[in-house]
């Protein structure tokens, strides 16, 4: 359903991120969202390079048709088949070296099923980062990744929120 919505926050450097979505449905209904976010150190205050990010990883909930290859430049290739089954050219970026944050853009294209076709050419853009592993055992503490991307497709804003584990 289509919403109007104006955000407002507070950000606490190294502390803390509150934001407010307060929105109106198309019959004229008001929505109210909060959503607070804690800086957590361990987490970001980790350097970054393109050439960390680099290897093979793949989604646990589908490893067999999931795959995320990233290069030493940062370019990304994968076959993403969760909800949509598509092809992914794109790349990670850092933002800065000092900090464990990336700018992701992706490129959706060769889109296989008739729901997922509507992402054809679709680019989203976002952030990805470092994170630890839970599903592969014995992997280091920063091993998986975690992208989290947003695009509007068909005037609907839609969302890409994974966490691609080593393979």
């Amino acid at each position: 359903e289509e919403q109007a919505c104006a955000i407002t926050g507070t950000v606490t450097a190294r502390a803390s991120l509150r934001a407010s979505f307060a929105c109106t449905t198309a019959a004229g209904a008001p929505v109210t969202q909060g959503y607070d976010f804690a800086y957590v150190a361990s987490a970001h205050v980790r350097t970054s390079s393109a050439a960390g990010l680099a290897g093979n990883y793949t989604l646990p909930s589908r490893p067999a048709t999931n795959m995320l290859n990233v290069n030493a430049n940062g370019e990304v290739f994968a076959i993403y088949d969760n909800g949509a089954r598509c092809t992914v050219n794109g790349r990670f970026s850092v933002i800065d070296p000092r900090f464990n944050l990336y700018r992701a853009e992706w490129t959706f294209s060769a889109c296989a099923v008739p729901d997922s076709q509507r992402f054809e050419g679709v680019t989203f853009t976002g952030f990805a980062q470092r994170t630890a592993s839970v599903a592969t055992p014995g992997a280091g503490p920063a091993s998986a990744v975690y992208v989290l991307q947003t695009a509007t497709v068909q005037g609907q804003l839609s969302l890409v929120s994974v966490v691609y584990e080593p393979s």
